[in-house]
């Protein structure tokens, strides 16, 4: 027709179907695939679960012909989901030998490495025994959907895939750019006595948690001190070295990497990330530093530790900082936190979370009456509504531990919450607590969905509990405060759902007539937060609930307020970022960087139009 000198016609696009690809790739429904394609969908579009891709699902599903239709089609073979994984690693792990025969023929990434450090070789190079409990821990979750894992196939063609992984010479380094440990020099660490003059001794914290400041930490290890941090971060033991701040050094000082099965996931070379173990494969891992190392009694700035935080798992390195602000904004004593440039033996090493430990120091600078016990983790009541054995509230202390310690006003506060009858309970807590703090956490808590906080009560079958939180006991007062800690996975459950910290429950409720459920992808049991009777009673203040939370939008989350803080702070950290990636291979690109920092503020906006 053309060659007759006919006009051709103009292109009609193609609607999409209703079925979305997800869906249609389960079922095997090549046609609505196809349809797809015709319509220009996005053939990448990552699910809202797993942020799997069309291809992942697709190798999950053992759909062979749609996994090639995909590819031919140009898809993103290197695309990662949540667990860092990409098409190659899943293929690899699930042991399809044409799927990643046919992926590595198109030109998939062979030395990508997931967030638990593995590679697709690791995943079948790995002895059988110890990954079988990681197939039985993924068998179940995708039960659910319908999927069984083959064993027999998998065993079987495991060492198939494994020899066309090694005749495609993949790189075994995780870690591609970076001097070896045996290019470090030897440093002595010596011990350098104050001469009295020093800002670090003369200067009190606020130097260092000053908001509008970029600080830079210079850390000084010998080699080997260096190789045997690196070699087991699990293991969390102290070496010696130095610690340089502003052109002053105070040495020798305690050195450590720190973190929970969250924290080193992707960090360490293990393969089972419950169980964390293994040598460093990412160039950033959470540090800490002890000053009153080995009896000394010289503070920095008054502190005698500091923290630095990887954010591994925040790709907007601003949930810690902002999320701590926020609450401390609506009075709620909280963690001081800021960001900072840290150098390791001379390297730039990237930017960290620098928050404050909370401690003795941190009771002192926070509390009129600071001299009070500190409890991590420990609950007034248990998960059956009574007070703890002494022993529980002793063994968590963390200040007045070492000499004739005494939980008593812990203890009285458990029974007279477990004793309290519902018109009670309030009088209990009002006697007990500063209502408007408590009623401030749960609303700033609730806004920034910290779900991995003191409101999610996950449970094993028969216990259920919850964690990262501390308490502070007023000695003069005898009043109780909650202080929140861990802020990593904060914001993240706003308009979406992280698999394994959701909570299912709004403020208040309570769901299972308050015994265990099953919620989320992964079926992890959890309790309604309100089925423990403290909590309960922080929600019965609803008029006071709402306050707050007017006061909150109105304030500190507000546009004026928040948006324009976190620009504040991107101005900060933007060169540190840039300059990071351009230092190691497995840093945060500035795109993803500006990315993120841009759906944090649309979360923000998503929070207020509620």
């Amino acid at each position: 027709m053309i060659g007759c000198g006919k006009e051709t016609e103009p292109k009609v696009s193609v609607p999409a179907p209703e079925i979305d690809i997800h869906t249609a790739i389960m079922s095997g429904d090549l046609v609505t695939i196809q349809q797809h394609i015709d319509a220009k969908s996005d053939l990448n579009a990552p699910d809202m679960q797993s942020r799997n891709t069309p291809l992942m699902n697709a190798i999950l599903a053992g759909k062979h012909e749609i996994v090639y239709l995909l590819i031919e089609n140009g898809v993103d073979l290197d695309a990662r989901n949540n667990d860092g994984s990409t098409a190659l690693i899943t293929a690899a792990f699930f042991a399809y030998p044409e799927m990643v025969k046919t992926l590595l023929e198109k030109g998939a990434n062979t030395s990508i490495r997931n967030n638990t450090g593995a590679s697709a070789r690791d995943t079948v190079q790995a002895p059988w025994v110890q990954m079988k409990p990681i197939y039985d821990f993924i068998g179940a979750l995708l039960q659910p959907i319908g999927l069984q894992l083959d064993y027999e196939r998998i065993q079987r063609n495991r060492p198939i895939v494994l020899d066309l992984l090694n005749g495609h010479g993949e790189s075994t380094s995780p870690l591609s750019t970076g001097a070896s440990n045996s290019s470090v020099p030897d440093i002595a660490v010596e011990k350098i006595v104050p001469s009295g003059d020093e800002n670090f001794l003369n200067k009190d914290s606020d130097y260092i948690y000053d908001q509008n400041r970029l600080p830079t930490f210079e850390l000084n290890l010998p080699s080997a001190a260096l190789a045997k941090l690196d070699g087991d971060p699990t293991a969390e033991e102290y070496v010696e070295g130095s610690l340089t701040f502003e052109g002053e050094t105070i040495s020798p000082v305690g050195i450590r990497y720190k973190g929970s099965v969250g924290a080193w996931v992707g960090g360490v070379s293990g393969m089972n990330p419950f169980m964390p173990s293994g040598r460093k494969t990412r160039t950033k891992l959470s540090m800490k530093v002890k000053m009153n190392w080995k009896g000394s009694d010289t503070l920095f700035y008054g502190l005698n530790k500091l923290q630095f935080h990887s954010q591994n798992l925040d790709p907007s390195q601003m949930r810690e900082r902002l999320g701590y602000w926020l609450f401390r904004e609506m009075g709620v004593p909280a963690p001081r936190s800021v960001h900072a440039r840290l150098v390791i033996n001379g390297k730039f090493s990237g930017l960290y979370a620098l928050t404050e430990q909370i401690d003795g120091r941190f009771t002192r600078y926070h509390f009129e009456n600071g001299e009070g016990n500190l409890y991590k983790e420990i609950w007034p009541i248990n998960d059956k509504g009574k007070a703890q054995d002494p022993a529980a509230y002793l063994k968590q202390l963390k200040t007045n531990e070492d000499e004739d310690p005494n939980v008593d006003q812990m203890l009285a506060f458990g029974n007279e919450i477990a004793n309290a009858s519902g018109e009670d309970l309030s009088a209990v807590i009002s006697k007990r607590m500063d209502i408007s703090e408590i009623v401030s956490f749960a609303v700033v808590d609730r806004a920034i969905k910290n779900d991995d906080g003191p409101f999610h009560w996950y449970c094993d079958g028969s216990n259920c509990f919850n964690h990262n939180f501390y308490w502070y006991e007023d000695p003069v007062e005898q009043k109780f405060h909650l202080i929140p800690w861990d802020m990593d996975v904060s914001f993240e459950n706003i308009n979406g759902n992280n698999p394994v910290t959701h909570i299912a429950d709004e403020w208040g409720e309570e769901k299972a007539d308050c015994k265990a459920f099953n919620h989320g992808p992964f079926n992890i049991l959890q309790r309604s937060a309100s089925c423990d009777k403290l909590t309960r009673g922080w929600a019965s203040f609803e008029e006071e609930y709402a306050d707050f939370k007017t006061q909150l939008l109105a304030g500190p989350l507000s546009v004026e307020q928040a948006d324009a803080r976190i620009d504040k702070w991107a101005s900060q950290i933007r060169e540190a970022t840039r300059k990071a990636k351009e230092t190691h291979a497995d840093a945060l690109s500035s795109r993803d960087w500006e990315q993120a920092v841009a759906q944090l503020k649309a979360q923000l906006a998503f929070v207020r139009s509620q």
